[in-house]
């Protein structure tokens, strides 16, 4: 065992409560938030591609498995008690909203429509929805997104 000086030097933290995976410390989940929503994100592009080609079905396939992936994403950060309760906030309600319409409109584009740009214009405010909301759940994460953003102007 290791004692609580050396746990400290390890970068070892106590689990926090609020959380899965809690044996992950909180680097580790978000590197694994990363990597899971970019391949969420990957999936959806390449449906994205297949809506262009014609192919319908694996439009619908990829895009459902991208927006899946998503959850287990989020689930990295909070509870799914923690997400849905945190939602009733005005800075959470409006992506949250706003990407539910996305993910309609990008199904309503891709399967009934069928015209690849449109689900692409749905898509993209998707995507930017879903990390805004999700950067809640980082401490500091709006705050150094934002001025990520304000940096590049």
């Amino acid at each position: 065992m290791l004692t609580e000086e050396q746990k400290k030097e390890a970068g070892v933290m106590e689990a926090p409560r609020d959380v899965y995976c809690t044996n992950l410390t909180p680097k580790m989940r978000y590197a694994a938030f990363a990597g899971i929503s970019i391949l969420g994100v990957m999936l959806q592009f390449i449906g994205v591609l297949l809506v262009f080609m014609n192919k319908y079905g694996g439009f619908c396939a990829l895009h459902t498995i991208g927006w899946v992936l998503f959850i287990p994403a989020l689930l990295l950060l909070s509870t799914a008690k923690n997400i849905v309760l945190e939602t009733n906030e005005m800075n959470r309600i409006v992506p949250a909203g706003v990407f539910v319409l996305c993910v309609v409109m990008s199904y309503i584009m891709g399967m009934a429509v069928k015209i690849g740009i449109l689900v692409l214009i749905f898509e993209i405010p998707g995507w930017l929805c879903y990390y805004w909301y999700a950067l809640v759940f980082i401490p500091d994460g709006r705050d150094a997104a934002w001025a990520a953003i304000t940096i590049c102007r």
